[in-house]
């Protein structure tokens, strides 16, 4: 399945991510995508950007020479936001995340190994 239908899928209501690039990603890794982005929507609609008439959320996809690249960004939150969940378990291997937290605002780098 590709990468672009797994998010829009699991995140409805938000446009689609910005890039035009995509991936195809097995079940497992579609499966691990779809969970994530499911969870950190929920969590921006109870506690996060969503939660409040100004918050934004914007997101991106771009495909790098071994991994999936997904970018979740926050903005316009309510202050003392402590940032999204932990990937759901089991974590594929190989997984690469980097948060960025401000007061209002998030930001996340996820990093998801394609089959080579």
């Amino acid at each position: 399945m590709s990468a672009r239908a797994v998010l829009a899928d699991a995140l409805p209501g938000l446009p689609p991510p910005a890039g035009a690039q995509d991936a195809v990603l097995d079940a497992a890794a579609a499966g691990f995508l779809a969970a994530v982005a499911r969870a950190w929507l929920a969590r921006a609609r109870a506690c996060g950007a969503l939660s409040v008439p100004s918050g934004r959320v914007y997101h991106s996809l771009s495909v790098m020479p071994d991994s999936l690249r997904w970018e979740w960004h926050e903005a316009g939150g309510p202050a003392g936001d402590l940032g999204p969940p932990s990937p759901p378990p089991p974590h594929p291997p190989g997984l690469r995340l980097r948060r960025f937290v401000s007061p209002g605002s998030l930001g996340v780098v996820l990093d998801l190994p394609l089959p080579g």
